[in-house]
């Protein structure tokens, strides 16, 4: 079972909020999902994973020899961000079968990107904009199981 460290996560769904300005934030989610084991017919295994994601969010994949990409987009309210981010990283890395390599989301509001979040099952990076918008905030996004 997963769990959100807390601190910057609280941070991120504040400065989700600011940055939206009372507008919803489209988070645009990409996932590279790679075969656990020899054997594993990865095609197979991450249309599942798509499928099983679909409550969340709806997933596209592209199936490679040796590995796979899922996409999805989302329009979500600002003070839910960490929820959402943290059900993508969770469904896309709950199969025996395939693992969550890396994943980048952007984060934008009326198509203007106003943040970075990459990372893996364990953690992430967020990045964005100060208030003054002069300098860059990097906040440390922790996954624990």
């Amino acid at each position: 079972m997963f769990k959100v460290s807390a601190s910057d996560w609280v941070k991120l769904d504040k400065e989700a909020q600011r940055l939206a300005d009372n507008n919803a934030i489209t988070v645009n989610f990409m996932a590279e999902i790679f075969p656990a084991s020899e054997g594993v017919v990865i095609e197979d295994a991450v249309k599942r994973l798509a499928e099983d994601s679909s409550k969340i969010c709806e997933a596209q994949y592209e199936a490679h020899e040796e590995h796979a990409d899922i996409y999805c987009s989302k329009e979500v309210d600002p003070s839910t961000l960490s929820d959402i981010i943290n059900q993508l990283v969770r469904a896309f890395s709950a199969s025996e079968e395939v693992y969550l390599g890396s994943f980048q989301s952007e984060l934008r509001v009326n198509e203007l990107l106003v943040a970075l979040i990459f990372g893996n099952q364990f953690k992430g990076t967020a990045i964005l904009p100060d208030q003054s918008g002069k300098s860059l905030n990097v906040l440390e996004l922790e996954f624990t199981v």
